[in-house]
Parts: structure tokens; sequence; C-alpha cells
């Protein structure tokens, strides 16, 4: 049966995937999605995963995302079950409390659902989406669920993974369970220290099951090496398959060494690749470590093309040529490791340098370095890399003149040479086949804003109370940060620019620096580079609060919970709002 998954990643320029699935992100941060598409047997099926690249720890504390649980769920027809929305922060992983989610279903005829996320079942098989979002400082935010009527989750297969070779148990393998046809169900498990695993809530129908272990080839049931050959296993309802077992081959590898034609340097996270030369779909893939040392293991016994690349440096096909027809192939037996097979890039146009911190002198890992040349530099579209784990970068550019420059999380952003001005930072020049190195930067900390937050009637500390930074004009997103135990704050991070500091307490109200109560009457504060702003101060008064209880109208008038309490002032705009508990109970704050 002819198969073929087609990979691909929205937006482009995101990252890159190989036909084979393996993902290298980009130097340009943002979110996407990895989509699969299979066509098999005439039809077409499709998956996606959301991927974040190098999104800053100060955006991303900033930005929330939603989770809906379960992520995954299959109930009968007619049948009901709860869903729980979660907002919260990927940085801090601090839930968001008292947020609206509006709650839907797709496609309409898989079920309905409250805005309280109970999910109510309709009478037709189908599989869609159970789907989530919050409004969020003028952005949509959304989650999901996937969701199958008229299937219920109650069967299960276990069985045990082994070594082939001495039948030895194999702990913490990977074994998958694949549901074939239009209703998709996927679960994962681990062996345990003996061997043995069991994957549960599994939905009936038929399977493909693997397992896989770092170092042992990939084996699908019953002792195939492809999904295609695959044996698949059938489940039937509350139905257990047992003694699903795999008897795993060590696979053979491939070793060698990445270092550079010129001085013979080693280079680490060189991108090296195997694949079958019959069959050069079937790749696998591993990064040089800082040794420069690498090893693609799981081999079958077979012939293979290897090659490897990296930013700064011409790729290459072993042994020493540019040319894929005319690679010399690499032998591999099972389960034995064929050694020297070694690669001396020769070097292309590019700017090398270190990235460390002004403070401590210490590597600044992940700093994103940006070449603008001279007569266009736009900093968006403009070639980038990032620095590895010893602060180093090699960024591959044509020959030219170019203006240089490094944005890391938690410091100030630099021109080379030493300036935070593009109009007199140094030019760099880049010549054909030569690396120009000693292009390093020094990056001074972000700024940081301290002070307290207290009570105005007693003076005392408000532990946990809140205060953001509101930067004038935009670029970057607001900070936040929360009182300790006595008040005391730190707003870290800040980038240079005017700001507006705002606090609030629970049972307080919300106060700008300095003693106003709206935008217009706060005092600025103004942020140079590298500067420790104490003393930002704040007394807040206390608030007032209303209290009640929700019921039901229905005989004995039962509480209502996660009702949806809003308290709005008659001659403005501002309003405050909070869900009853489960005695269907609320208090309205502020």
């Amino acid at each position: 049966m002819d198969s073929k998954i087609e990979w691909k990643v929205v937006p482009e320029d995101l990252g890159k995937i190989t036909d084979d699935g393996f993902f290298m992100a980009g130097d340009k941060p943002g979110r996407g999605l990895v989509i699969a598409v299979l066509r098999m047997a005439g039809k077409e099926y499709k998956a996606e995963a959301k991927v974040q690249v190098g999104l800053s720890a100060t955006v991303a504390a900033h930005m929330p995302e939603l989770v809906i649980i379960p992520k995954e769920a299959a109930i009968g027809l007619g049948d009901t079950m709860n869903f729980n929305a979660v907002v919260r922060f990927p940085s801090t992983n601090k839930e968001v409390p008292d947020v609206l989610v509006n709650w839907t279903v797709k496609p309409r005829t898989l079920g309905k659902i409250t805005q309280r996320g109970e999910f109510f079942a309709g009478d037709l098989p189908g599989a869609g989406q159970v789907i989530a979002f919050i409004e969020y400082m003028g952005h949509r935010i959304y989650g999901e669920a996937y969701v199958v009527v008229g299937l219920r989750p109650e069967s299960a297969i276990s069985g045990l993974v082994s070594d082939e070779d001495n039948l030895v148990p194999i702990p913490n393998a990977v074994v998958l369970a694949q549901r074939i046809g239009i209703r998709r169900w996927f679960r994962r498990t681990q062996s345990d220290e003996n061997g043995k695993y069991l994957l549960e809530k599994l939905i009936p129908g038929w399977y493909v099951i693997r397992a896989m272990k770092d170092g042992f080839i990939t084996e699908f049931y019953q002792d195939a090496r492809s999904f295609i050959l695959a044996t698949p296993k059938q489940l039937t309802e509350k139905d257990t398959a047992e003694n699903v077992d795999f008897n795993l081959n060590m696979g053979g590898a491939i070793a060698g060494t990445i270092y550079t034609e010129g001085d013979s340097s080693l280079l680490s996270d060189a991108h090296i690749f195997a694949y079958l030369r019959l069959n050069p779909g079937k790749k696998y893939h591993t990064l040089s470590d800082n040794n420069g040392s690498y090893k693609i293991s799981g081999l079958l016994s077979e012939s293979y093309i290897v090659s490897a690349n990296k930013s700064g440096f011409q790729g290459e096909y072993f042994d020493n040529t540019n040319h894929e027809p005319d690679a010399t192939p690499v032998s591999v037996t099972d389960p034995n490791t064929t050694y020297d097979t070694d690669f001396a890039l020769s070097t292309r146009g590019a700017i090398t340098g270190t990235v460390i911190s002004d403070a401590d002198n210490l590597p600044v890992k992940g700093a994103v370095v940006f070449a603008g040349a001279l007569n266009h530099h736009d900093w968006l579209m403009a070639p980038r890399t990032r620095t590895d784990d010893f602060g180093k970068y090699v960024l591959q550019l044509p020959p030219g003149f170019y203006l240089v420059r490094v944005e890391a999380d938690s410091f100030n952003g630099e021109y080379y040479d030493n300036t935070y001005d593009s109009k007199v930072a140094s030019p760099v020049e880049v010549s054909e086949n030569l690396h120009t190195s000693g292009t390093n930067f020094s990056l001074a900390p972000l700024s940081l804003m301290s002070g307290n937050v207290a009570d105005q009637t007693t003076g005392l500390g408000l532990a946990g109370a809140v205060v953001w930074a509101f930067p004038e004009v935009g670029g970057h997103g607001p900070v936040k940060t929360r009182t300790d135990e006595d008040g005391n704050y730190q707003l870290t991070r800040l980038f240079p620019g005017i700001y507006f500091i705002k606090a609030w307490a629970n049972g307080y109200f919300h106060e700008f620096y300095l003693d106003s109560t709206n935008l217009a009457g706060a005092a600025p504060v103004s942020v140079g580079y590298n500067e420790q702003i104490p003393d930002i101060n704040f007394t807040l008064v206390s608030a007032g609060s209303i209290s009640g209880t929700v019921l039901s109208e229905a005989v004995g008038t039962p509480p209502v919970s996660r009702a949806l309490v809003i308290a709005k002032m008659s001659n403005s705009h501002v309003d405050r709002r909070t869900f009853t508990n489960e005695n269907g109970e609320y208090t309205l704050k502020g």
C-alpha cells in the first residue's frame, strides 16, 4: 500500500523540517504549527503540533496560554463530561483567576457545551474539537481538545519490551499505539524497570503498535521494521490485549568528529544526517557535541549516505565531496559502530565572535546576533543566528559590509562596537570564504526598579500586591511582579524608556505612581541602560466589597456554582467580575 507523509511549517520562517519530520528552529522568535499530511488508500489524514520558537521570557510572561483539560476525550452517545479551561502564564505556570472563558463545539453535530464547560454528546458518532477562548489585552487566545463521540476509552494493550540478543528487559522504552481509521486515537507510555508496559484508555478499533529505545532499532508489532509491514491489533469494547511483546535489536551506529578544514578546530552543533542509500526517505539525524563528536545510533545493517553542515561552513557529503552522487557510502552492520566518519568543513564567508555579560563576564547562551546591510538594515528580515553554550556564534553571510546587533533576554541590545546607537556603530566586513573573527559583545543587564507597597492607614507592607510597569511607547510588553511578605518588590528586565508604574492589592484601590488613581495624573519614571531605580513606593487605600449568594428557582433553591456575577458602576464603564463557589457564594472586592 503506497503512502507518504508530507511535512510543512506554518509560518515558513518559524523553521525548517526535513521530509522525515526532523525540525530545526529558525532564528526568528514566533509561534506556529508543524503539519503532517498522510495520504493513504485515496484518503488524506492530517495532524498538527503547536510550536513556539525563541519567545523571550519577558514576552512569554505576559502572554498567557489556554489549556483545556482533558486534552482529548472519548465518550458514549448522549453521555456528558466536564472540561476545564486553565489560563496560565507558561514562564511561571501561574494560573490567571476569574477569567471569562467562552466555549464552543466543532462540528456542531458533535454535541453541545455550556459556558461552564459541561459537554453533552450528540446522538451521532463523530469526532471534532471542544474549543475555548478568552480575550486578553486585545488578543483572542484559543485552546482546544480532541473529542470522539460514540466510543468509550475502556480498552488496553499490555506487554513486555526486551533485548532480542539476551532477552534482558528494556526499561524506559517508548511504546506507542496508533489507531487506524477515521476516528484517530493515539496513546503513548514507557516500559517500567522490568520492561513491562500498559497502554490504557484506548477506544475500540485496529491499532498499529511500535516500541523504540535509543540505540535500538524501532520495531512494529509483530517483528516489523516499518508501519506498512506492521501487524495491526484489534481491540473490542472493554478489551485488554495481553502479551503484545517486543524483542528489540541493538542497532548499528555511525560515529565521527566534525572540525574545520583550515585549523582543525572542533565544531559543535553541526547537523549530521544519514539516510539509506536505497531508500533516501529514511533519515537519521543528530548534532555534534561540544567536542565536535557525534553518533547516529539505532541503524539497520545497510549502506548509508552521510552528510554534515553548519552555518559559516560549506556542507559536504562523506568523504570530502559537495556532490551527492560522488559521496562514499558508509556500511553499517548492527550492532557494531562504524567509526571515523569524520568531516573537515571548509570555511564560508561569516562573522564570528563571543557574547558575554558585562556584569560577570560569563557567556550569554542563546543571544540572537543580527547582521544588517549598511544600505538596508531591516532587522526584522536580517540574517541571524544564536550563540551556543559558550556564548560563541558563527553567522554566515555574503561578502560585504554589515551592521551587527545582539539581543538577549534580560540584557540591553547592543551594536558593534559597544554602542546603543546604530548611527555610530562600526561596520564589519565579510570576505569570501573567510571568517571575520573578533566581533565580540559585552552586554549590560536590563534595568531594575524596586520599592514597597503598603496600607495607607496602617503603613504595613502588603504581601502579594501586584506591580506593573507599562512602557509609554510600544515595542515591549508591560513588566509585572508581586510583593514579598513585607510588601517589597523588584521589577526586573526593564528596557530603556519612560514607564508608568501601577500597584494593586486584593481589597484595595489601584494606584499609579505618585498617588494617582488614573493614568492621566500618573508620574512617569525614566529608565536608562543598566540602572537600579529604588524607592518607587505606593500606599494603597482599602476598597469596599459586595457579597452574596446565587440560588436556583428550582424546588429547594439549590446554590448555583460557577455563576458569573458582575458589579458595574452606574456612571462609569468600570466593572468587577467574579464567579460563585460550589455553595453559590461570591465576593466582589475592590
